[in-house]
């Protein structure tokens, strides 16, 4: 038997992270065989990653989807309810610092979203990454659009008043809060259509 070297074991956790706790056992033979081979070790484990890599996608894309049009979508509803909330606020006198309740529960709504979408997910988890894609969208469209980025999104309402550190913090939270009712509420759903176990 052939102990695993520093850099076969790290891709082999590795490969154990991606490919998630359905594929333990799958894994635990993968290894089991590394420590008989003589040769092509490297290969062996950087061919589980691959294969697990893969597995993963196959079964995890709608969430993927999901991850990438729910945030997307999110911020883009920002940029329309921002222009009919200001031209309402200066229509009637109203302080645009009261912009930022308005638009802090879209964010609120697409974390929500992802948490019914899959409610087997750690909520912090999906909120966490709800928030990065919310993030990342706007601010590299700008980057890209107009050479400069204005830093964290979240979305930004420096211009009305709002801490950023404060705006940003309020966002992650209502992400994070979003997700976790959103995964209650799926959980639930999800119990109340099993099937009762039988007497």
């Amino acid at each position: 038997m052939n102990r695993a070297s520093l850099t076969e074991q790290v891709v082999i956790r590795l490969a154990r992270f991606v490919a998630g706790p359905e594929r333990r056992a799958w894994l635990d033979a993968m290894e089991a065989e590394l420590d008989h081979l003589t040769s092509r070790r490297l290969d062996w484990v950087l061919g589980s990653l691959v294969a697990a890599v893969k597995d993963r996608w196959a079964r995890e894309w709608p969430t993927l989807a999901l991850f990438a049009v729910i945030p997307a979508s999110t911020a883009a509803a920002v940029v329309p309810v921002t222009a009919i909330a200001q031209s309402t606020f200066s229509a009637t006198g109203i302080s645009p610092h009261l912009l930022g309740p308005v638009l802090l529960p879209l964010p609120f709504l697409g974390a929500v979203l992802l948490g019914l979408a899959r409610p087997w997910r750690r909520p912090v988890i999906t909120g966490l990454l709800g928030f990065a894609l919310y993030q990342a969208g706007p601010s590299a469209f700008m980057h890209f659009a107009w050479g400069s980025s204005f830093g964290l999104w979240a979305p930004n309402l420096a211009q009305y008043g709002v801490h950023p550190a404060i705006s940003v913090a309020a966002t992650f939270t209502l992400w994070s809060l979003g997700a976790a009712l959103g995964v209650r509420v799926g959980n639930q759903r999800r119990d109340s259509r099993s099937p009762e176990p039988l007497p």
